[in-house]
């Protein structure tokens, strides 16, 4: 009979069961449940356990409800996270009542469990059932699109016990010529919030990752990766304003809750699962070993979980430059300001790594491959298929898809031939100057004369990066309609995972790996005749069409199409695209601090198309409208392409991001 895991909708709803357990200080823990007579051999600890019923049953957290996001000038950022009772909570989550063996259990708490998430696995530490101002500790495990970790307790006023009749144990009490009557009520003190945030990318959307947390009675919160407590650790937060400990007969005991403060980039947060749970005391070995850690000791643990090459040279020099700003801090004495990744990355590439896109689809092996063909072809000989082989029919279903995926205004399918090549010159004069052509070593034609190389810095030389399709619309008013679903959608087939927005008119589309790019390239387009057919008209007299086939450059074969109406357009506008494989220069260095205005016949109001950059439609209420308008500010009125053949829009090097 085959094994269907559980899985409960929230943490209220799971169960948990009291076990005892052995745990070693060399050996990874594997919880166990031991009887009474089970001895711990010399150096292993007994402990009595608290762990998720049945073995193997996991926890579905829905994404939390976020309180306010923002912060005041000058503050470190943190965390805003709604904790509810009823759904993060549970009775048993917490430490057993019977001490351990080895150290008292009055304060102190280990958390050991597997999560799968993309992004910001949250735990919490709460002497009750929900969050106790200035009580209780938060710990966000890849918190900012997986970027960091973070470990705080929030300030808040703190009741403060009554002293004992008589007694005067601080030097405000001391001032005091009366002693303090018996029943006078607790006088409330308000602590102050501290917190520890690390650069980090801990978590993982497609792969179980093992974490533990420990609370040390002494005040120290600390968190890790691995399945041994105090090792691996990615960082630590001494609080020396820990609650004083209760009275004797009602220890604390910190509830446990699992929380999901995933706040995503423009894409909705996901929901994340939680297995494996063991709630225990912390062992003196425990202690010991984080006694010792430093933060010189986090740089290589925080990086342990799978990333991609790319992604993890970009995070450790985020992670120096981190570093190089606390040294700097801390030789000047001023307080140490996180940097923020745009300020040393390019923007775009920062951008990404903050947005953490979904995984897309692994294609993981080259369909176009002349080896891979002829293994197909004679598999498909063999069992007496066709002669083209699985590839050629891949591909051909691919565009077939393609064709069939376009959908009329009215939402009906229509079966639509690709598009002229000659199309690819369209509008030349006026979006030449917004068109990124990749440099001249990178054609797959290069030029011998007439052009001249780009310099580049030695350091700096252009490559391809084949994961990446840089595209380019030549329908510039109704791409302004276009949005990052629209693309996505387009390209869906082929499981893309990110748009990297570039500007008004570019973009590059992200794949999990360069097969997956590749094959949307190949199936979606097609190439361009080179040298450019002798039938399509020059920008302007006396100038030469650009070579686009020999830059690399194609066209889709059908137009990207808007698929839901919303404030920035209507359902059915179409745009044309170039695609290219992207190269390291299709990237934005800085933020883009200023947007241009819209091009002629944009409009949000109706589907546009091909040739609505020159709509002229109601152009003597469009002048009354532009009057108006430079009545009351300074806007220009747009004019058509002059007697140079390029829109004077063109002139000022426009760059924007979606």
């Amino acid at each position: 009979m085959a094994h269907h895991e559980k899985e409960y909708a929230a943490v209220s709803s799971a169960l948990f069961e009291s076990q005892g357990i052995i745990v070693s200080r060399d050996a990874p823990w594997a919880p166990t449940k031991v009887t009474a007579e089970d001895a711990a051999v010399e150096g292993d600890d007994r402990l009595d356990c608290v762990s998720l019923s049945p073995s193997g049953a996991s926890i579905r957290v829905a994404p939390m409800d976020h309180a306010n996001r923002g912060r005041k000038s000058g503050q470190p950022k943190m965390v805003f996270a709604r904790w509810k009772q009823d759904l993060h909570f549970h009775d048993e989550l917490r430490v057993s009542k019977s001490s351990s063996s080895s150290s008292s259990s009055n304060g102190n708490v280990t958390i050991l469990f597997e999560a799968m998430a993309r992004e910001c696995v949250s735990v919490i530490l709460s002497p009750e059932m929900g969050f106790v101002a200035g009580r209780t500790y938060e710990v966000f495990l890849g918190a900012q699109g997986n970027m960091v970790t973070t470990l705080q307790r929030k300030g808040g006023p703190v009741a403060k016990p009554s002293p004992a009749p008589g007694a005067s144990n601080t030097a405000e009490e001391e001032t005091n010529e009366e002693d303090i009557p018996a029943d006078t009520p607790p006088v409330a003190t308000r602590k102050e919030g501290i917190h520890v945030t690390v650069p980090s990318r801990v978590c993982q959307e497609r792969a179980w990752t093992t974490y533990w947390i420990c609370l040390c009675a002494s005040g120290k919160l600390a968190a890790g990766l691995g399945n041994v407590p105090g090792e691996q650790c990615i960082a630590v937060l001494t609080d020396t304003e820990m609650d004083p400990v209760a009275v004797e007969s009602e220890p604390v005991r910190h509830y446990v809750g699992f929380g999901n403060a995933a706040t995503s980039d423009r894409q909705p947060a996901s929901p994340l699962k939680v297995r494996n749970v063991h709630i225990t005391a912390v062992p003196n070995f425990v202690e010991t070993r984080l006694d010792g850690w430093t933060a010189d000791s986090q740089e290589d643990t925080s990086m342990d979980v799978a990333v991609d090459a790319k992604t993890q040279a970009l995070l450790k020099e985020y992670q120096e430059e981190c570093r190089k700003a606390k040294a700097r801090a801390t030789k000047f004495g001023v307080p140490y300001n996180e940097p923020a990744p745009d300020a040393f990355l390019p923007w775009s590439q920062a951008r990404r790594l903050r947005a953490n896109p979904k995984q897309g689809f692994i294609t993981g092996i080259d369909l176009y491959d002349p080896a891979e063909k002829a293994k197909q072809q004679a598999r498909n000989k063999r069992f007496g298929g066709g002669g083209g082989g699985d590839a050629a029919e891949g591909a051909e279903g691919d565009n077939a898809e393609q064709g069939k995926d376009q959908v009329d205004k009215d939402g009906m399918e229509t079966e639509a031939a690709a598009l002229p090549v000659v199309q690819a010159w369209d509008n030349e004069a006026f979006v030449r100057s917004q068109r990124a052509d990749p440099p001249t070593s990178l054609w797959e034609s290069p030029p011998t004369e007439g052009v001249e190389e780009e310099p580049f810095i030695a350091t700096e030389k252009p490559t391809f990066v084949p994961e990446k399709i840089h595209i380019f619309s030549i329908d510039w008013a109704a791409f302004k309609q276009i949005r990052t679903n629209d693309l996505m959608a387009h390209f869906s087939i082929y499981g893309p995972s990110y748009v990297e927005w570039l500007g008004d008119l570019g973009a590059n589309i992200l794949f999990e790996d360069h097969f997956s790019a590749k094959r949307a390239l190949e199936s979606l387009s097609q190439d361009l005749p080179t040298p450019p057919p002798g039938d399509v008209a020059p920008p302007k007299e006396g100038e030469s069409l650009p070579d686009l086939g020999a830059m690399g450059w194609r066209l889709c074969n059908m137009a990207v199409r808007k698929i839901a109406n919303d404030r920035h357009g209507r359902r059915g506008t179409t745009a044309r695209l170039l695609v290219r494989v992207a190269t390291s220069l299709d990237t934005l260095k800085e933020r883009p601090s200023k947007w241009p205005k819209p091009p002629p016949g944009f409009s949000t109001k109706r589907v546009l198309g091909p040739g609505s950059d020159f709509d002229t439609t109601g152009k003597e209420r469009g002048n009354k409208r532009q009057k108006h308008s430079r009545d009351n500010d300074d806007r220009q009125p747009y004019e058509p392409v002059g007697p140079d053949g390029e829109h004077p829009l063109l002139s000022g090097g426009l760059r924007s991001s979606r």
